[in-house]
């Protein structure tokens, strides 16, 4: 949280941590969630997080672990990202920014904020290429209508899609059938 230090000394001992509970099994599918990118079960994990901290009355030293993990997690995945998320402002993910709350409700909302974004972001990039091929697809129609040869199987295979996937996308994108 915001100017919080915790000193080495004032970690508790490594016995009283192993006598408290600490949400693994929901940190992972958080962390599931991340690498599939879907905005809205993050923020249903994220609740579910909220919630075992509040009822479970953690210490703050494993209230802070936790709260590293979920930032550590989603900054592990942008990046992981890469050039997907260039579009977005890069300040949005920056270490400090990001690490800075009041409170794990506030924390929670910023990753939920990040990760509407981001899920905008990779939602804009496959509309953009769907659009992109369906350009690439009607130049290569125009410039193959002549031949006898060029067929929907030919089409498919120089764009590296299924017949049907190309159907299915021209047919969205231009509402006419190939």
């Amino acid at each position: 949280g915001k100017n919080t230090c915790i000193l080495y000394n004032d970690m508790p001992s490594s016995a009283a941590c192993v006598s408290s509970i600490y949400p693994q099994e929901l940190l992972e599918n958080y962390l599931s969630c991340l690498r599939q990118w879907d905005a809205k079960a993050i923020q249903q994990e994220l609740d579910q997080i909220i919630r075992f901290i509040h009822e479970n009355d953690l210490p703050l030293q494993q209230v802070k672990c936790i709260c590293f993990e979920l930032t550590a997690s989603l900054l592990r995945e942008i990046n992981r990202m890469g050039s997907l998320t260039s579009a977005l402002d890069r300040s949005m993910f920056d270490v400090f920014s990001i690490a800075e709350y009041a409170s794990v409700n506030e924390l929670a909302a910023n990753i939920v904020s990040l990760s509407q974004s981001v899920q905008q972001c990779i939602e804009n990039r496959k509309s953009r290429r769907k659009d992109n091929l369906i350009v690439q697809c009607q130049q290569c129609i125009q410039d193959n209508v002549s031949n006898p040869q060029f067929s929907l199987g030919l089409l498919a295979e120089q764009f590296d899609v299924t017949p049907q996937t190309l159907r299915r996308n021209f047919k969205e994108a231009t509402g006419q059938t190939l």
